[in-house]
This record gives C-alpha cells, sequence and structure tokens, in this order.
C-alpha cells in the first residue's frame, strides 16, 4: 500500500485529476473491498487532501466527484470512518487554500 500511494504522490505535480482518479480506482477496487479500515482510512484521507489542494480546475468539480467517490467506498467497504479518521477529514478538508 505505501509504495502505491508513494507513486501516486509522485503523479500529484504531473497531473492532480490523474493522481486522483488512480487513488479513486484502488481505493474503490482494491482496498474497500479488502476491508482493511486503517489502510483505507488512509487512502480516504490523501484522496480528500488531494482534491482539496488541488488545482482551481479540480476544485470546481472537488465537491461532487468526492462525494461520488464516498459513495462508491460506503458501498463496496460499508462502514463509517473511525472518529479519528472523520476528524482527519474535516481537518484536511477545512484547510483549502
Amino acid at each position: 500500500m505505501n509504495r502505491i500511494l508513494h507513486h501516486i504522490h509522485q503523479l500529484k505535480p504531473i497531473s492532480v485529476s490523474r493522481a486522483a482518479k488512480a487513488l479513486k480506482a484502488y481505493l474503490v477496487l482494491r482496498l474497500a473491498d479488502h476491508g482493511e479500515a486503517e489502510w483505507v482510512e488512509t487512502a480516504m484521507l490523501t484522496l480528500i487532501w488531494m482534491v482539496t489542494t488541488g488545482t482551481i480546475d479540480l476544485a470546481s468539480a472537488a465537491p461532487l466527484e468526492l462525494e461520488s467517490t464516498l459513495n462508491e467506498v460506503y458501498q463496496v467497504w460499508n462502514k463509517p470512518l473511525s472518529p479519528e479518521a472523520s476528524h482527519g477529514a474535516l481537518v484536511v478538508g477545512l484547510n483549502v487554500h
């Protein structure tokens, strides 16, 4: 998991939207399906951070895209975030630009 997140972070300076799409696919298709809570939560927080600190082009579509992604993860994973991860998501989401 750390290796994949490392490569996604390397993709971010090249294209934030592609990095976010890659992380979304990894999150929905692999991580949520396997149910490892810590990994899913880490990837979700990384995605929220990536989208909210991205470019202006990405920021305009960010709320809808993020909502869609979080709904997809919940459908596959079917668990709420831990209190710590929920707090982290709020903090990361509030630190926008």
